[in-house]
């Protein structure tokens, strides 16, 4: 179901993709349909501003506004980017690419791939649980044994006779005894539990025990403990008294008859060893309080070499593994007047940017226009040269990580552009009897200018709008023009 999903929403980004690719020109003669369709708007509350102010048209003052020159130039949306035209008009247009619509839908395409991975941060990869098929103890297992005529409170249970048991015959043995002389018993277990995963997280472990041979008449609460042995018994190995956390119990009251098995739960899971050997000593609590026996409070399990092998010890380790890292591959651009961003971003005509990408790669190639420009999994920042059009820059890596994209947009001197962001621009007279309106084209083809006195019949262009918005100097179009804005569409007063 996890495949599936995240399979429709990747089949569902590219899909949207293609259609933006396809659809770049298309959107950039809706953009221009919109310019002019502003400017004749725009043109139409100035004319009404004209008859509604003593006949003057705005005058170009303010923030947004070069009054030396006698020009106004569009922000934000909602800005009165004209002075005063609020009240012919409610809201001024700014061009479509100033908007924040317009923004993300020009984002988009650059961005388009990094919402996959987006997609799997939303999905939590599953915890993948496993379980160590069951470990049969080593074949070192057994017990030991000591035999004292005397016991008492606070005697040494190492005062007596201590023999060291891996007889394949009879197991291993827990408890104590009297019969006479006096008997205690402690039996130790090694597994091998190297193959569980070094970044495992153990969720819980069980000891399976088979009945041997049931000697109790006195009931007893077995004690599970890690111990390392060292995997050969030694009478050193009998600790007195027992030492280190009870990490498991077993109640022998509930001890099962001879071949049955019986579980001994564990609470503590740190003496897994991971990349070795786990050992455990098995202890009567009775033996470990210097309670005295008087009968039988003993029995016996099965060992690894016990005849057949059918009851071996076993141990049982359940865990969890964290999914492996998923593939990242980032790549971002930087002005030099900020932080690196996803862009896109817009420098000046002729100046450079900054590249830099990030992934878990061990290898990456960034691309323009499928040409490899630089390699490596990471940069920190590489600098694009002077750049004269707009240029989209692609990642890929080889981790799988679905490609990445960040585009580099240039303020053009030459035409709209796609990626160029250019304002309108409004312009006046200083005695305010006459303005132009300007937009940037993004298709040549739809190059023509308008006369206001023609809006309703776009057949009829007049000739090309008047000088500069300085025009009492009569200086040519563009001469007053800073940002080189290649405006090409105007529609004017007269």
């Amino acid at each position: 179901m996890l495949e599936l999903v995240i399979t429709i929403a990747v089949l569902g980004i590219l899909a949207s993709s293609v259609m933006i690719i396809i659809g770049r020109n298309s959107q950039g003669k809706t953009r221009d349909g919109i310019r002019k369709a502003d400017l004749q708007s725009i043109g139409g509350a100035v004319n009404a501003y004209y008859f509604s102010n003593n006949n003057q048209f705005p005058e170009a003052t303010g923030p947004t506004c070069d009054a030396g020159q006698y020009f106004c130039t569009s922000t934000e949306n909602g800005v009165e980017w004209i002075p005063g035209l609020n009240s012919e008009m409610k809201t001024i247009p700014v061009d479509p690419k100033e908007t924040a619509g317009a923004i993300f839908i020009n984002r988009l395409a650059s961005l388009i791939f990094k919402q996959v991975p987006n997609i799997w941060d939303k999905i939590v990869p599953p915890v993948l649980a496993d379980q160590l098929p069951p470990v049969v103890s080593s074949t070192t297992d057994g017990y030991i044994r000591y035999t004292d005529p005397n016991y008492a409170p606070g005697y040494p249970d190492t005062s007596g006779t201590c023999g060291i048991n891996t007889n394949s015959l009879v197991g291993g043995a827990i408890g104590q005894a009297f019969f006479p002389p006096y008997y205690t018993y402690r039996s130790y277990l090694a597994f091998d539990t190297a193959n569980i995963p070094d970044n495992a997280t153990i969720t819980s472990v069980s000891l399976n025990l088979t009945v041997l041979g049931n000697n109790t008449t006195t009931d007893f609460i077995l004690r599970a403990r890690y111990f390392d042995w060292q995997n050969s018994l030694a009478c050193a190995d009998w600790v007195n008294t027992a030492s280190g956390t009870i990490d498991g119990t077993y109640d022998t009251s509930g001890l099962p008859d001879q071949y049955a098995a019986f579980l001994v739960t564990f609470t503590n899971f740190s003496g897994i060893n991971l990349t070795g050997l786990t050992q455990i000593m098995l202890t009567s609590d009775r033996e470990e309080n210097d309670w005295v026996p008087s009968g039988r409070e003993d029995f016996v399990i099965f060992s690894a070499e016990t005849p057949t092998n059918l009851f071996p010890p076993q141990l049982n380790v359940t865990y969890t593994i964290p999914p492996p890292p998923l593939p990242t591959a980032d790549i971002e651009a930087d002005a030099g007047s900020g932080p690196p961003s996803d862009g896109p971003i817009t420098i000046p005509y002729n100046s450079s940017a900054t590249i830099s990408w990030t992934s878990n790669a061990t290898s990456c190639d960034v691309k323009i226009g499928g040409v490899v420009q630089w390699s490596g999994p990471s940069n920190l920042g590489v600098s694009t040269g002077n750049l004269t059009a707009d240029t989209i820059y692609d990642l890929t890596c080889n981790n799988g990580a679905p490609p990445d994209s960040v585009t580099v947009n240039v303020l053009l001197q030459g035409g709209g552009g796609e990626g160029s962001i250019c304002p309108y621009r409004y312009e006046t007279t200083a005695n305010r009897q006459d303005f132009v309106l300007w937009a940037c084209l993004e298709i040549s083809s739809d190059e023509h200018i308008f006369n206001i006195n023609d809006i309703n019949d776009p057949k009829n262009a007049k000739a090309p709008c008047p000088k500069s918005s300085y025009w009492k100097s009569n200086l040519p179009i563009g001469a007053v023009n800073p940002n080189n804005y290649p405006y090409n569409f105007c529609i004017e007063s007269r």
